[in-house]
């Protein structure tokens, strides 16, 4: 599932960054090339916030589900990640 999300917003950013180059070559006004690529910019940074926000809420599910499986989870149950703690 974290894969895919990974994958699906890969393509999604490919498929926006092509867009943008067809449009730009049909511009004929650097004002428009400007406005084009801001929009872009724009958009690009909104969708990666977004996808950011969905991938952390699927890796936070899966931290949860191993720890209702008994698996460490945290750093203070890894020694190896908390040199303080001593086995």
């Amino acid at each position: 599932m974290i894969a895919n999300a990974y994958g699906n917003y890969g393509r999604q950013s490919l498929d926006q960054t092509w867009s943008i180059f067809e449009k730009l070559g049909g511009v004929r006004s650097l004002g428009k090339a400007f406005e084009l690529q801001t929009e872009f910019a724009k958009q690009a940074y909104e969708g990666f916030v977004a996808e950011s926000q969905k991938i952390r809420e699927l890796h936070r599910e899966l931290a949860r589900q191993i720890e209702d499986l008994g698996g460490p989870c945290s750093p203070d149950d890894q020694p190896a990640l908390n040199p303080t703690r001593h086995t």
